[in-house]
């Protein structure tokens, strides 16, 4: 059984006044695509194509005011558009987590690192007080920081950038989810911290199990990392597939052309 099952996704910009202007086009169509357990699926195509657009429809934060979705979104049998907001809570940071792109905007500078770990830990697990500061600094470690005291008594301000990226993976991994979306989670990082967080996220696959939907525009760090690629051009897949298969003979000419310029 698939962890995740999306089918025929579609996220459209609400209706606009009749007669106003011609019907929005669509930002997502009819996506599908599965996600097994422990299997590391990567998403990619060019700034703009709806990548984190898709993400956060996943993640049901797309303003139902704003935007009118489509489809299924299966994860563990049940279909989260159907669920009410308050059924989705404990999904959030329990089941799925979501690393955004930028670690300095997602955490809040006016607190500790650890602080804003341990706050993900009394949401969704309930830890005892006195047991919070370790299973705090066990989710650092568990992060690649050999440091945790230091790095959980700091500012996001204090911390280089991928101290402050790894501060993002261990709060996803704060609720023991078991699929992290990561958008553009190399943003800003340097080829040594790539190779270093490509490495770290499939040491949680295979020893957490963790399956991971990793979005980004650079198809020569996903080679060396995903089981399986989606590639997304204007809102839609146009192909997916094993990895090694797709990166070495791609059949769609948008996905020929990207690997061209990439490699």
């Amino acid at each position: 059984m698939n962890l995740l099952e999306v089918r025929d996704l579609s996220v459209t910009p609400a209706v606009r006044p009749k007669g106003a202007l011609p019907p929005a086009r669509p930002l997502i169509a009819n996506v599908s695509f599965d996600i097994a357990p422990g299997e590391i699926v990567g998403l990619f195509g060019e700034s703009g194509c709806g990548k984190t657009t898709l993400a956060h429809g996943i993640f049901r934060l797309l303003p139902p005011d704003r935007f009118s979705i489509g489809g299924s979104i299966r994860f563990r049998g049940d279909d989260l558009l159907a669920l009410p907001e308050r059924a989705l809570q404990p999904i959030r940071g329990a089941g799925i987590a979501l690393i955004s792109q930028d670690p300095f905007l997602a955490l809040n500078p006016v607190l500790r690192a650890g602080d804003q770990v341990a706050e993900v830990v009394r949401a969704h697990r309930g830890v005892a007080h006195r047991d919070l500061r370790p299973e705090v600094h066990q989710l650092l470690r568990l992060a690649g920081l050999d440091d945790p005291a230091r790095i959980g008594r700091a500012y996001p301000h204090q911390l280089s950038g991928g101290e402050r990226q790894r501060v993002l993976i261990a709060q996803a991994l704060a609720g023991r989810p078991s699929l992290v979306i990561a958008d553009e989670p190399f943003t800003a990082l340097d080829p040594v911290l790539v190779v270093e967080i490509c490495a770290l996220l499939r040491n949680l696959r295979d020893t957490l199990g963790t399956s991971f939907l990793v979005i980004g525009h650079d198809p020569g760090v996903l080679a060396h990392l995903v089981d399986s690629v989606l590639v997304m051009h204007a809102g839609r897949i146009v192909e997916s597939g094993p990895a090694p298969r797709l990166f070495h003979a791609p059949s769609d000419p948008y996905t020929a052309g990207l690997l061209r310029h990439a490699f």
